[in-house]
């Protein structure tokens, strides 16, 4: 049995292999991917006992957030109308990259807005590049810029980070806060208590006068007008139908009668490309 003694040591393939093979054990009869286990196991540096821990409860958080393996677009239906969330493609690292527009969030339903942050990671997640960007990590983008007071709302902000470390471990590749007013000071200090060391490290204050150098890692048929690239916002939804995701569950837990809010689910089959082009995932 592989110990959590291996999360204080740096550790072989053999080694990591070893550990996912015992956390697979324990979760049988589940069918859960090597690279997901990895993904889990990473997350609690190669705790076996805690990453088992971890994948239990969301394995079965899944089932009852998510009983038909993804979010409805009509439970959703006013927070897509807000037209606030954009799915762009992907950028040089094979990376998807999402953009929240803050300033056209009007808070109205916790529960609709956690359901929308739970879909807007399933789509991202389908559209990842599995060749350019086998961990599959992801880009985000905050646009701050012209926010007011009815725009702010730390119950999203920290159900985004909540969903993200609880559900989505080691998905997060950059988040990028663009244009951040003084108004938002206060919001962001209130939210940052709850999120982890490591995924602070990721989030990235970008100004107006530091953007072309900050993003560039996007490529221009990827990245908005708005931040000086030349593709047109995409709507998540549209993005959805689009490139043809397929957002079927990555992880399938335990078949249980549909119950009240809570998420997760990922790309099995095809994924397109950033020009929508599908490729087959391995």
């Amino acid at each position: 049995m592989i110990s959590s003694w291996f999360s204080s040591k740096v550790l072989t393939e053999e080694e990591k292999r070893a550990a996912e093979e015992d956390l697979r054990q324990r979760l049988l009869p589940e069918h859960i991917t090597s690279t997901e286990l990895q993904r889990w196991l990473r997350a609690e540096k190669y705790s076996v006992d805690k990453a088992g821990k971890r994948l239990q409860h969301h394995l079965h958080w899944r089932a009852d957030y998510l009983p038909q393996g993804c979010v409805l677009e009509e439970e959703i239906r006013t927070e897509l109308d807000q037209k606030k969330v954009f799915l762009q493609g992907c950028d040089e690292l094979g990376r998807p990259v999402s953009v929240v527009v803050v300033n056209k969030h009007l808070p109205h339903c916790p529960a609709e807005t956690k359901r929308l942050i739970v879909y807007c990671f399933e789509a991202s997640i389908a559209l990842s590049d599995a060749q350019r960007n086998p961990l599959g990590l992801s880009t985000g983008i905050f646009d701050l810029r012209n926010i007011r007071l009815e725009n702010l709302d730390a119950g999203a902000l920290r159900g985004v980070f909540s969903v993200l470390q609880d559900h989505y471990p080691e998905r997060l590749g950059v988040l990028v806060m663009f244009g951040a007013p003084a108004v938002f000071h206060g919001l962001w200090m209130a939210v940052l208590p709850f999120i982890a060391e490591e995924t602070r490290a990721k989030v990235k204050f970008v100004s107006e006068g530091d953007m072309a150098e900050a993003l560039s890692f996007i490529p221009p048929d990827v990245l908005p007008e708005t931040f000086g690239g030349k593709a047109l916002l995409l709507p998540v939804d549209e993005a959805v139908r689009k490139f043809g995701l397929a957002r079927a569950p990555q992880c399938s837990g335990p078949a249980k009668a549909p119950v009240d809010d809570d998420p997760e689910q990922a790309p099995v089959d095809n994924l397109p490309d950033r020009n929508g082009d599908v490729a087959a995932r391995t």
